[in-house]
């Protein structure tokens, strides 16, 4: 028994999920383009504390791997030159950020150059990305908890390049067929495999989201897909955060349905209502953060029906004018009421 407890131990081990870090390369040049080489980088996580460290290679080149996502403050030190800052460069879920410095020859006194990321075009992949943040989706005008649902599968339909299904339950990326995409949460697929499509209720709350990010055309062999739907949490950060949000609906505030004889008919009342919060256990070390929702949603169904009246059930058809004729129903006559 204690042997193959420790087999099954060793194959939990190795059942890994997808890698949803990030990368910032870049490269270090001097003032007249010149590549700078063995130059001092560090990558400081600004939620965290997290500080990578390297140097340039030959070329001018260096490379952090394997990030979390966040925004980040890059620093570049070398002798002669000014100590620069980049600030504020953002790391997303399976993306490379570029973060390239140009050095300044230091003066007599001691100075740090700072400069802020700006937001370029990126070349190091041919993939097309769509990326939102949870606030973002938020601020969207999309009411996906409109419904009997809080998921938020449908405020992906508004990415550019997706086109929902009638039936709401999948979607196709860049012209491709549903079964052609792949999603994850964290890393651990989402995909039904009976129906290869996604699981729209697999989704976390809103609050706990920190990124979705849509990839289409071109995409990367890893995906093993031509689309791809990453989907990142939230986690703590050194700064104490949270929410409390209530999402109410009642039917006696809708307009009056066409088939309705009163106002808040048929009736409805919906309840969705949750929070979050996360911060630092240990500063600079270990961080906590949790979200909890709940969604209580009940409704009638208003059912329009055309009835024989009376006078038909009981087999009088004196009213009808036309002629009565058998249906043919599948090539069989079948007896029946038909006018023609």
């Amino acid at each position: 028994m204690k042997p193959l407890l420790m087999i099954l131990l060793l194959c939990t081990g190795l059942a890994r999920a997808q890698s949803t870090f990030g990368e910032i390369r870049g490269v270090i040049t001097d003032a007249s383009g010149a590549v700078v080489n063995t130059a001092k980088v560090t990558a400081r996580n600004a939620g965290t504390g997290e500080t990578r460290m390297g140097q340039t290679d030959a070329a001018g080149n260096y490379a952090f791997v394997n990030l979390d996502a966040g925004s980040y403050d890059v620093t570049v030190e070398n002798a002669g030159f000014r100590t620069a800052m980049v600030k504020s460069v953002a790391v997303r879920a399976r993306e490379i950020a570029r973060a390239d410095v140009a050095l300044e020859v230091a003066a007599a006194a001691a100075e740090v150059m700072v400069t802020t990321a700006r937001q370029v075009i990126q070349t190091d992949t041919a993939t097309i990305i769509d990326s939102k943040t949870s606030d973002q989706i938020l601020k969207m005008p999309v009411n996906f908890r409109a419904g009997g649902t809080n998921s938020v599968f449908s405020a992906i339909s508004f990415t550019p390049g997706v086109q929902p299904d009638s039936g709401g339950g999948s979607i196709s990326l860049a012209g491709g067929m549903p079964f052609q995409t792949t999603a994850t949460i964290d890393g651990i697929s989402s995909i039904n495999v009976r129906g290869n499509g996604i699981i729209n209720e697999m989704f976390p709350s809103t609050e706990s989201i920190d990124e979705i990010k849509v990839s289409s055309v071109s995409n990367n062999a890893e995906f093993a897909q031509m689309g791809d739907v990453t989907t990142t949490s939230k986690s703590g950060t050194n700064q104490i955060r949270g929410s409390l949000y209530w999402y109410h609906q009642n039917g006696a505030m809708d307009a009056r349905d066409f088939f309705s004889t009163r106002t808040g008919a048929p009736f409805k009342v919906s309840n969705d209502y949750g929070g979050s919060a996360g911060g630092p256990v240990i500063r600079n070390k270990t961080f906590f953060f949790g979200a909890w929702e709940s969604l209580k949603f009940r409704a009638a169904s208003q059912i329009n029906v055309v009835v024989p009246p009376d006078n038909y059930r009981s087999g009088n058809l004196s009213s009808v004018a036309a002629p009565i004729r058998a249906a043919r129903v599948n090539n069989f006559e079948t007896p029946g009421m038909g006018i023609y």
